[in-house]
């Protein structure tokens, strides 16, 4: 009786911790892919957002930021003004915040291949957001920047979409990451 306890508190213990020790993504195929490959990667690129700081997540980001270069499947729309202030921030983590967007509005589209332009930009910010949450709870608040806790402040008011469509501006599917 004793024994099965044990095992039960040390199962119980050992299911509850969160380890993410790294992300694996294997680098996605050129040319055009099946909506299954597709899928995939959407998934890897989710996985990185929860975790952009484990070990692999670099490696994959840059696998994919590659991929979404040459992609004939996917052409995300990068608006400047939405993301500008944090590409432009003193943020340590700035660019792989500015490809984490990228890569967010790719797994929205992959999703949602009719996509309007302002669903995309606000996917980014999400995106951005998501990355943003994972590394201040890893790095603590010597990881904040005010931008994002900005952005995190007016997403939880329910105003994200209009800030975004603001910032929009005269930005079009012209804006496309290639």
């Amino acid at each position: 009786m004793r024994i099965f306890f044990v095992i039960i508190v040390l199962v119980t213990c050992f299911t509850s911790i969160d380890v993410h020790a790294q992300v694996t993504v294997n680098e996605p195929s050129t040319g055009t892919l099946t909506n299954e490959q597709l899928a995939i990667i959407a998934e890897d690129i989710n996985k990185i957002l929860k975790n952009p700081l484990v070990e692999g997540s670099e490696g994959g980001r840059l696998a994919l930021w590659k991929w979404i270069q040459s992609s004939p499947d996917i052409t995300v729309t990068v608006c400047p003004t939405v993301i500008g202030p944090i590409a432009q921030s003193e943020n340590q983590h700035k660019t792989m915040y500015v490809i984490l967007s990228v890569l967010s509005s790719a797994a929205y589209l992959i999703n949602n291949p009719n996509a309007e332009l302002i669903d995309e930009q606000i996917s980014a910010i999400n995106g951005m957001l998501m990355a943003y949450e994972a590394v201040k709870k890893e790095l603590g608040t010597d990881a904040e920047e005010p931008i994002m806790e900005e952005l995190i402040r007016i997403r939880d008011k329910g105003e994200l979409r209009s800030a975004v469509l603001s910032a929009m501006g005269d930005c079009s599917r012209a804006n496309s990451a290639r």
